[in-house]
């Protein structure tokens, strides 16, 4: 959700699927989608028509730094990160899954 007008934001983006966690990397830096990511602490991603919920946990230091080369790895995406060379550049989260609550009967 966007921070200011709680307007639903819908962007593209590549989650990287590592070691059985999910991690979302702003190739273009200090975006909108990473101010309000940041704002909101939660996300949700819907691919092939199904929705999941998460909490979002920014990474930082050697964490963010295994993270983004994974994720250049992944997706080849080095001119990005050539226009912006510092990896502090580059936010990275961990998206940990919300988990459905059961509906009370």
């Amino acid at each position: 959700m966007r921070r200011k007008t709680g307007t639903l934001q819908r962007v593209p983006v590549n989650v990287l699927e590592l070691e059985g966690r999910s991690y979302l990397v702003s190739m273009r830096g200090q975006t909108h989608w990473v101010r309000n990511l940041r704002a909101a602490g939660r996300c949700a991603l819907q691919k092939q028509g199904r929705r999941r919920d998460y909490l979002a946990v920014e990474l930082c230091g050697e964490q963010q730094l295994y993270i983004i080369a994974a994720y250049r790895d992944r997706w080849q995406v080095q001119r990005f990160f050539g226009q912006m060379p510092s990896a502090t550049d580059h936010p990275a989260f961990r998206l940990d899954p919300v988990e459905a609550k059961p509906i009370d009967a």
